[in-house]
């Protein structure tokens, strides 16, 4: 008997308005996206109901990235237009984002419709594309030769970077080529960086970079390609320790792979130790420096600091030192743990070795002024008390 009225009452509630209208869903037409690269994405969709909706709120994850949450507007025909400003808050070139929308009704509900993707690609241009296991190469001015150079010379550079950190690379790895670094950079709205010619986002596990077609590709291709692709098989293997590893490190490591080192590198560095304008290595831990000339040097500096290194140590010294970093030691500490020098130590050695410089004595040449001042001070009273005893 019990049992028969405890089955009448549930059904009475359920027949009930009230409970009616608190088990209505929402429902969500289909989205529609609109990219206006650079400037911003308009977000469509239209909803069912109306009547019982109070807000309405856009969810947008870039890849890789933390939830972002953005207010909508819904008018009273159940449409719901989103523009989200790329400008002022961007996503990474080529990314994958997810999104969502959730509203919330009069009774306190929060509905949520069907998480839906897009690409954000530059759509500025019209991509040609090549493929071939791991890479996919994609690019809009030149020919299909461009294109095949570009892919032959990715293989050759994994091949050459594999030989310094031993890892398989993400799949795919995507290479987008600009024709121009103001093409590029236009893109990279993220960066604060101007002279930026290259970019390895360990986000979307894609290469962005910028080479002309002509005389002088192949050269940028055997440059470029193998830098940025070390960059990716680093983080293949630090995830999210990489940003832990010192910048001249993470820097001069990728340009071991380069098939065509930079030649200006060898004249820069020439020029600043005879002008006893080189960097401190520990002033370039942290970073590189903003301006082109002094992130010029940076570049040259650790290229030919780290090829020291592993010509002293081979690739396991350095794979250990990259290891420390990544556990958390400081630079001056890594530096001690894995070689037993400091890395002033280290600095004098690759100066004097490779630049031909002597520390040493340009330390004291440095001082000379110094202890001249010393020497005058003292003399000073020195040759007053002898007058005076000659007195």
């Amino acid at each position: 008997m019990q049992s028969w009225l405890l089955l009448l009452l549930l059904t009475a509630n359920f027949l009930a308005p009230g409970f009616q209208n608190h088990q209505e869903t929402i429902g969500f037409g289909e989205p529609k996206i609109e990219i206006e690269f650079g400037k911003q994405v308009t977000f469509k969709i239209h909803l069912d109901s109306v009547s019982e909706v109070t807000e309405v709120f856009l969810s947008i994850q870039p890849q890789g990235e933390s939830v972002r949450v953005k207010p909508a507007a819904l008018d009273e025909e159940g449409n719901i237009l989103i523009q989200y400003d790329t400008r002022t808050d961007p996503f990474h070139p080529f990314s994958q984002i997810e999104y969502w929308f959730s509203v919330v009704t009069t009774d306190g509900r929060k509905v949520e419709s069907p998480h839906y993707h897009f690409e954000y690609v530059d759509n500025r241009f019209a991509w040609k594309s090549l493929k071939d296991e791991p890479f996919e190469v994609h690019w809009y001015s030149g020919g299909l030769d461009f294109g095949q150079a570009a892919l032959n010379t990715a293989k050759a550079g994994l091949e050459a970077a594999q030989t310094y950190l031993d890892v398989s690379p993400p799949t795919p790895i995507r290479i987008f080529i600009y024709e121009t670094s103001a093409d590029l950079q236009s893109s990279l709205q993220f960066s604060q960086q101007s002279w930026v010619a290259g970019h390895a986002s360990t986000k979307t596990r894609s290469i962005l970079l910028s080479i002309s077609p002509g005389a002088e590709q192949q050269l940028e291709f055997e440059r470029q390609i193998p830098h940025e692709l070390m960059h990716l098989l680093q983080f293949e293997v630090y995830g999210k320790d990489y940003n832990r590893i010192p910048a001249w490190l993470i820097e001069g490591s990728a340009s071991l792979a380069e098939l065509y080192p930079n030649p200006d590198y060898q004249w820069v560095l020439e020029r600043a130790a005879r002008e006893q304008n080189l960097l401190p290595i520990n002033s370039i831990c942290i970073g590189f420096p903003r301006e082109a000339s002094g992130a010029f040097l940076s570049y040259a500096q650790s290229a030919s600091f780290v090829r020291f290194l592993h010509q002293k140590f081979g690739r396991s010294g350095l794979q250990t030192l990259m290891k420390l970093y990544s556990d958390g030691m400081g630079c001056e500490e890594g530096a001690i743990a894995a070689f037993g020098n400091s890395l002033g130590q280290l600095e004098n050695a690759w100066q004097e070795e490779v630049l031909g410089m002597r520390p040493g004595l340009l330390a004291l040449r440095n001082l000379f002024p110094y202890f001249s001042l010393s020497a005058l001070l003292l003399l000073i009273p020195l040759t007053i008390g002898l007058l005076a005893l000659k007195k």
